[in-house]
């Protein structure tokens, strides 16, 4: 940036500032309580950790405070930060019980789940600004949602100059035009420990969700789409008010099911 000693430009310089900044952006956030990003892991690093929730956070535990739950047999991804602040993604396989970056150790719950098929894969940006899955292990309730306009056509036809008008039974006067349709998906997670209780307020607040599904016609191949919640409040549950810790949260694909995108 250039200043002047005049309006408009017309003078000498007097002085510029050049800035150059470089670094990782991140979709993340803190909450307010915890005041300037304090519990975000990218300011001062000095040690790895997965990008997770612990489960018992603030403790400094590197052992065994992480925690996925995934359907067996089943293969993934978790992200982590280097000791030097590097971000990626550790694979694990579908025998894994747990995966370990640079000594920091994050178990993996197997859940069969085979009573309802594979499960349904929900992948978010987490409150660490990263991809995060989240399995919801029970059943799948699919909605298909219709809207449309119409109008009233004119039906009759002239048989002839001396001929009454007449019209076809066949020939609707309701006419219908611009239909829309959006598919929805309500899914039940199954059972899930307390301290996941971040996991479903992460994802509920989050603002980029996908939904892994099987294609209708390659019931063999997995699609992922675009999704946006629609469901829009959750009470938080626990062991001891409500034993079970079970969530179910409405999706719906965030396009619309008929293709206009011209």
């Amino acid at each position: 940036m250039q200043f002047y000693d005049t309006i408009n430009a017309g003078g000498s310089t007097i002085g510029s500032i050049i800035s150059t900044t470089s670094g990782d952006g991140y979709e993340a956030y803190s909450l307010f309580v915890q005041g300037v990003n304090d519990t975000l892991p990218f300011k001062n690093r000095d040690l790895p950790t997965f990008l997770l929730t612990e489960k018992n956070p603030g403790t400094g535990s590197a052992d065994d405070d992480f925690f996925i739950y995934a359907p067996t047999l089943i293969s993934g991804y978790v992200a982590v930060m280097s000791s030097t602040g590097i971000t990626s993604y550790v694979y694990y396989r579908a025998e894994d019980t747990f995966v370990i970056y640079e000594g920091i150790t994050c178990m993996i719950n197997r859940i069969d789940c085979t009573k309802y098929g594979q499960g349904n894969k929900i992948t978010f940006i987490n409150k660490y600004g990263v991809l995060q899955d989240l399995w919801f292990f029970l059943k799948k309730v699919k909605n298909i949602n219709r809207s449309n306009e119409s109008y009233q056509s004119n039906t009759l036809t002239m048989n002839g100059d001396d001929a009454l008008p007449s019209y076809s039974q066949t020939n609707a006067p309701t006419r219908i035009f611009n239909t829309r349709a959006k598919q929805s998906h309500s899914l039940s997670s199954g059972y899930y420990p307390e301290y996941a209780n971040s996991y479903f307020e992460e994802l509920l607040l989050s603002e980029y969700v996908w939904l892994t599904r099987i294609q209708e016609n390659a019931p063999n191949t997995p699609e992922i789409v675009p999704v946006v919640i629609k469901t829009s409040d959750m009470t938080y549950k626990t062991s001891l008010n409500d034993r079970l810790i079970e969530y179910t949260i409405e999706f719906q694909d965030a396009f619309d099911y008929i293709n206009n995108v011209r």
